[in-house]
């Protein structure tokens, strides 16, 4: 089980597990956007292309959503 990891980001507190997962719901909601929204714009494709790069993974293996009571994005 992965630990949580509180920051705050511009007065926004932001979700991470220490296996790097962001809470990306939280980061959308600061910029009043909906996390699929969030994920259409043109710069978070670009932050994605360039982690994906990065880590040498596919753009699956960087987004990982859950539906739900406990889901997120």
């Amino acid at each position: 089980m992965s630990n949580i990891i509180t920051a705050d980001y511009n007065g926004t507190q932001v979700f991470f597990q220490d296996d790097a997962y962001l809470n990306a719901t939280a980061i959308a909601k600061h910029f009043n956007k909906l996390p699929n929204e969030w994920l259409r714009l043109e710069s978070t494709q670009q932050y994605i292309d360039l982690l994906s790069k990065k880590l040498n993974v596919g753009k699956s293996d960087i987004l990982k959503t859950t539906r739900g009571v406990n889901g997120g994005t």
